[in-house]
């Protein structure tokens, strides 16, 4: 059946259009801040220190600043991406973004203009990720949208596998410099036009309508809202200890006399940990 020009299918379907929807989100999600800037800060402390001979906690604070001002950023973001198609949101923060990961390779010996990139790359950075993402992936799925919603962070675990190989890599041989051209370059190419070919918003005429809300009581309501909250709490205390971890990860272990390479190995493997039980999850949410 053809309807104002897409072919309706059931979600169930590979046809079905919204699936090219998460496969563009996939990758975007997989070059995002969620990937990138986690997993890769680390492995820049003693490149940076050596260059500039700036002391780790001095470094570290460019990861606080880029944490508590994505924390900040990201109501307005919300707000954007509920009165704007995610799109027009999206890839001008993708630009930005790569833009700000790739300035970091034209650093100087002021320690400032780090904490200005970093502080770039907060602005935008739920905007690039799967915050952003979501909304449009959302309007596509129903029955489906719990694993939709889960191969569509699955890009963030692949990102986390991939992106610090890909940086330790590119240090080794080129320098962290080229290292950051690097990192800001493929969330530029990879994330930038399959947004803009592929993600979109599925036309209101043709949306289904989830109606299991109808159905719930004042007390279902009430524990969905204790269940918010407990939920919002730990993932709370989940970023806390997660990213305190990641952003020394790397330097602790070469500190320890551990390779470098092997301790972007231990960042990856760490990212893989995610996967499997996002993909479980989502698969159990569509069931």
């Amino acid at each position: 059946m053809v309807e104002s020009g897409l072919v309706v299918t059931s979600e169930t379907s590979l046809r079905y259009p919204g699936w090219s929807v998460v496969l563009a989100a996939f990758f975007g999600v997989m070059v995002s801040f969620g990937a990138v800037v986690p997993y890769t800060f680390s492995l820049f402390l003693l490149p940076l220190h050596a260059s500039f001979g700036w002391q780790r906690e001095e470094i570290s604070l460019a990861f606080g600043i880029t944490a508590i001002t994505l924390a900040a950023c990201s109501p307005v973001i919300g707000y954007l991406l509920d009165h704007n198609p995610p799109r027009s949101i999206i890839l001008p923060a993708i630009a930005v973004f790569s833009l700000g990961v790739a300035s970091l390779a034209f650093l100087g010996p002021h320690i400032a203009q780090f904490y200005l990139s970093y502080f770039l790359v907060g602005i935008v950075g739920n905007a690039t990720a799967q915050l952003a993402y979501s909304r449009s992936v959302s309007t596509w799925f129903v029955t489906r949208r719990g694993f939709a919603f889960a191969l569509m962070l699955t890009g963030s675990g692949v990102g986390s596998i991939l992106l610090p190989l890909i940086a330790q890599h590119t240090m080794e041989m080129y320098g962290w410099r080229t290292a950051y051209l690097v990192l800001g370059g493929l969330a530029l190419s990879v994330g930038f036009p399959l947004t803009a070919i592929f993600v979109r918003e599925k036309p209101s005429s043709l949306r289904a309508v989830d109606n299991r809300s109808a159905a719930w009581t004042s007390e279902e309501l009430g524990m969905r809202k204790v269940v918010f909250i407990l939920l919002l709490v730990s993932i709370l205390l989940y970023a806390i200890s997660a990213n305190g971890i990641i952003a020394h990860l790397s330097a602790i272990l070469t500190g320890d006399g551990i390779p470098a390479h092997s301790a972007a190995i231990a960042l990856s493997v760490l990212g893989a940990s995610g996967i499997a039980g996002r993909l479980i999850t989502g698969r159990a949410n569509a069931s």
